[in-house]
């Protein structure tokens, strides 16, 4: 087990096994690999870890991976990454995409389930919807240019269907853009934004490494707030950290 004696000063021994406690449900290990061995390092042991995907070499710029894991499961990769660092960690994976009938099998076992999955996927919304439904902490981080948002729904917060009703998935992920996108005044990520809304654009979307660390470091700080008993902003209010703008 992970000697967790640096934590001390920040991290009371009961908010230390309160975390140990825990269980994580990530839905997607894109993201999530890199949020997964954060979590693990501070003190969460417990985790259900889910993806459908293999690692691709384009992952490497801001996975969790290595050049040994391209075309491994990535769910099986995470898990290897994590009991790497402590064999004692415990870990369900699903080495599957998910759909309705898997999250309704794995969501209550959860905590805190971290969204990752692509919400341009039909099963976006209905993760979310399921957190309602079992009343679960729900987190959704998205990567922003040089920064990060997080997304924090409780069980009674607004959903996305609330503020945008009406509509798929697909153009769900672009009122999802404009809502973050639009409330954070940093010039770059306006420019680039309306680039993106004009076409300018490939089969995949940018991503960069210091917006995985940044979504990451803010899903761990909100959970922190959790153990701690601190409020936590939610929906549709977010979390936002951009050090190219700071």
């Amino acid at each position: 087990m992970i000697n967790y004696s640096r934590n001390w000063l920040f991290i009371e021994p009961a908010e230390q096994q309160s975390l140990a406690e825990l269980t994580v449900f990530i839905m997607g290990v894109g993201i999530g690999s890199v949020f997964a061995e954060l979590a693990l390092r501070t003190g969460i042991r417990k985790f259900i870890l889910a993806d459908g995907d293999t690692v691709d070499a384009s992952n490497l710029n801001r996975q969790n991976y290595t050049k040994l894991d391209i075309e491994e499961s990535k769910a099986h990769a995470c898990a290897a990454r994590l009991r790497a660092i402590d064999p004692d960690v415990q870990i369900e994976v699903i080495d599957s995409y998910l759909d309705e009938a898997s999250m309704k099998a794995y969501i209550p076992k959860a905590d805190v389930v971290i969204n990752t999955i692509d919400f341009d996927s039909p099963a976006f919304p209905v993760a979310g919807r399921l957190c309602r439904e079992y009343r679960k902490l729900e987190l959704f981080p998205m990567n922003l240019g040089f920064g990060s948002s997080v997304c924090v729904f409780l069980p009674d917060s607004p959903t996305w269907e609330t503020y945008f009703p009406g509509q798929d998935h697909v153009a769900l992920k672009n009122s999802i853009l404009m809502h973050i996108a639009g409330k954070c005044a940093h010039p770059y990520l306006h420019e680039a934004f309306a680039r993106y809304q004009a076409g300018e654009r490939k089969s995949y979307d940018p991503q960069l490494a210091v917006s995985s660390a940044i979504s990451s470091t803010l899903m761990m700080g909100i959970i922190l707030r959790k153990i701690k008993g601190k409020a936590i902003q939610e929906f549709p209010e977010f979390y936002h950290l951009d050090p190219f703008e700071s």
